[in-house]
């Protein structure tokens, strides 16, 4: 027996070693919600962001109809906004000042800090991932060097606003 009759036989029995291994697909929630890929936490952190962006518009367009229609009952809204936001914010349907002063606050850090930070820097940092360390796809990799790394910034995220607005 030669050397090379016996590579041959070698390198087939690895390859039927290797077909006793079977790749399975991983569920909706594992793949989209704890998943350990960069391009998906990114695709996370920008809906997440969008979501909060719309949230401070929302918030935007109160302040704009108190200022079109100053002392004016707020049509569909005004019932039920002092559920969400207190009893003395909106008595009558009507917007109080200071209610229209905390409008500003809570719109502009919402904007900035869930909306456009995450939209930014998380999203666009995780999705497109110039850092040579944290770019698998250019090392052959399916998932992220770190992958703990990402996913415990998007639990913080989602955590403080949880208790922030829950």
């Amino acid at each position: 027996m030669d050397a090379s009759t016996s590579l041959e036989t070698h390198s087939q029995d690895r390859h039927q070693h290797e077909g006793d291994h079977e790749h399975h697909e991983l569920g909706w929630w594992r793949k989209y919600i704890f998943s350990t890929d960069h391009k998906v936490i990114g695709i996370q952190y920008g809906l997440c962001g969008l979501v909060f962006l719309f949230f401070g518009f929302s918030l935007m367009m109160l302040m704009r109809w108190q200022l079109a229609y100053p002392g004016q009952a707020l049509p569909v809204l005004g019932k039920w906004l002092p559920y969400f936001f207190g009893a003395n914010t909106m008595p009558d349907g009507k917007m109080t000042p200071e209610f229209y002063n905390s409008l500003g606050a809570m719109h502009g850090t919402i904007m900035i800090f869930l909306g456009v930070v995450p939209v930014a820097f998380a999203a666009f940092g995780n999705f497109v991932s110039l850092s040579p360390a944290a770019r698998p796809r250019a090392a052959g990799l399916r998932m992220c060097r770190w992958p703990r790394l990402p996913i415990k910034a998007k639990r913080i995220t989602r955590f403080s606003t949880d208790n922030r607005f829950g």
